[in-house]
């Protein structure tokens, strides 16, 4: 992974943010200790959220001169997240805020959620548009305590740069975390089966109707 830095957007709630409680930042020490290329950022509103995953993230990537691995923290469930200023994102308006990094990278975008509900990111593979998936996503199916996912994504960056397996990666941040509840997803796989579940769903409603 001598190529790739982890791109940290965090978007803590106010309460979070009043307490001093930032798992970004956590993680980014961790980063920082086993000398792993990483960058913060910090999204408060949908403006600033759309700024760090656009420009830049496009700007720090080019001056890293590496492809990023995009990590973003923030409170969440199955259908989106929710920013610090109380802004909901759903999946469909976070896909399209990185349909120019999918595009970029060629489908081989790395995501990890870290958030509850975050596993539901996997959804933004639901489409039949020209435009790649995302390649590998990382996200846990429950309500994911910090701890655990502080630990989980510490272990799994460090496995992940020291092997470059992303399975070997999600099973170590599984056992480090005590957490069974962490997914990983393959983008094209779901594409593809989503993409066939939908022509067949179009091929039984029109077998079904009566064109006389």
């Amino acid at each position: 992974m001598s190529n790739a830095f982890v791109a940290l957007v965090e978007s803590p709630s106010a309460d979070d943010l009043m307490d001093g409680r930032t798992e970004g930042k956590s993680l980014c020490s961790a980063l920082e200790l086993a000398a792993i290329p990483h960058s913060y950022r910090l999204a408060v509103t949908s403006d600033t959220l759309s700024k760090c995953l656009q420009s830049q993230l496009l700007e720090i990537s080019r001056e890293k001169q590496k492809l990023p691995i995009l990590h973003i923290s923030a409170h969440g469930n199955a259908n989106g997240i929710g920013l610090a200023d109380g802004t909901y994102v759903s999946w469909v308006q976070l896909r399209t805020l990185i349909a120019w990094l999918n595009v970029e990278m060629n489908g081989n975008l790395l995501i990890c959620m870290s958030s509850c509900g975050g596993a539901g990111a996997g959804a933004m593979a639901f489409h039949t548009d020209e435009e790649p998936p995302y390649w590998k996503l990382i996200g846990n199916v429950g309500d994911v305590i910090w701890s655990d996912s502080s630990v989980g994504f510490t272990a799994f960056y460090h496995n992940l740069f020291k092997y470059g397996d992303v399975d070997l990666a999600y099973n170590a941040m599984c056992i480090a975390s005590g957490n069974h509840d962490f997914r990983c997803y393959d983008g094209h796989e779901i594409k593809s089966n989503w993409a066939n579940s939908m022509q067949t769903t179009n091929s039984n409603a029109l077998s079904g109707q009566n064109f006389s």
